[in-house]
């Protein structure tokens, strides 16, 4: 009989120590290839595949997928929920709602704009000297619409200018707010011509076209400088922006609030770790293409170098 309650008082034990366990909600957005929420690649995205790296090394906590767009990851980090989104730019406006990690989680090209080949010559006036587009004077002309994911941030300079031009520019569209692969949507609408151009990473629109956009196979895509070049003709264009910075880091994001300062000091305690693992950055690599790839490469390889100096 004793053997039967110690038994019991083991289980009670072990239950009362599970249910103790903190939840940390993993808010996700389907913006692919950093997430991806259905097809092929499912669960397999740039992100994902980190995220679960940093999960890994948190056992103390209960960790839970969410999913959601922008916007409302933005109003449930601002509420307090209890919850990280592991893709987030910095700006002013966003360190005054909330928690950013200290250590970037990841880098990308810097964003381009994007619009469909054909029109290159149209936005040709818009180009410098070396050969970025000026959005400035694209925004004060308002010959074009845009079309973004809706509460999508970019960072400044985007940001800002987007922000200052936005009554003049009477045609930007908030564009797409169903949590499902919206950056195909704006490509479609980008093909057809209902929009003009967006914003994206490379990566993005790399994505969009290895697997089948628009849904009748494979296509290509070209660099401004590299279009000329191509034997088949490309969907897109990326165009440079200029008083961008060549690579835009992201990160960790938390609800202001003692369990978010709680919950991100365990993350800064895990992420130096692990940011420059070869299993952790891989992903990164696998998804962009060419120069971009080079580039994204050299720079993981010297902060890597700089990182174990510092130790």
């Amino acid at each position: 009989m004793s053997i039967r309650w110690l038994l019991m008082a083991l289980v009670m034990l072990l239950t009362t120590t599970i249910q103790a366990k903190e939840t940390i909600y993993w808010v996700q957005y389907d913006m692919r290839p950093f997430y991806i929420r259905d097809g092929q690649f499912a669960g397999q995205g740039i992100n994902e595949i980190a995220d679960q790296m940093i999960r890994d090394e948190l056992p103390e906590y209960d960790h839970k997928i969410i999913w959601g767009n922008v916007a409302r990851i933005v109003t449930m980090l601002k509420s307090g929920q209890p919850i990280v989104c592991s893709s987030m730019l910095r700006s002013p406006e966003r360190e005054a709602m909330f928690l950013f990690s200290k250590e970037y989680r990841r880098v990308s090209v810097a964003q381009q704009l994007v619009i469909a080949a054909r029109r290159a010559s149209e936005f040709s006036p818009y180009l410098g000297a070396d050969g970025a587009i000026d959005l400035e004077k694209l925004l004060i002309d308002n010959k074009f619409s845009g079309v973004f994911p809706v509460g999508r941030s970019y960072g400044n300079p985007i940001d800002t200018l987007l922000k200052k031009y936005e009554a003049n520019y009477a045609n930007r569209v908030q564009a797409n707010y169903s949590m499902y692969d919206p950056m195909r949507t704006i490509l479609k609408q980008l093909n057809s011509g209902r929009k003009d151009f967006t914003i994206a990473y490379p990566t993005e629109i790399n994505y969009e076209l290895k697997t089948g956009f628009p849904d009748d196979g494979p296509n290509t895509l070209a660099h401004a400088e590299s279009a000329v070049d191509r034997n088949a003709p490309p969907f897109f264009l990326f165009l440079p922006i200029h008083g961008l910075p060549e690579f835009i880091p992201s990160y960790i994001a938390a609800p202001k609030t003692p369990w978010g300062e709680k919950v991100m000091a365990d993350i800064d305690a895990v992420l130096p770790r692990l940011r420059f693992t070869p299993a952790f950055i891989q992903p990164i690599f696998d998804w962009n293409e060419g120069d971009a790839r080079q580039r994204l490469q050299e720079y993981y390889r010297k902060q890597a170098v700089t990182d174990n100096r510092a130790k």
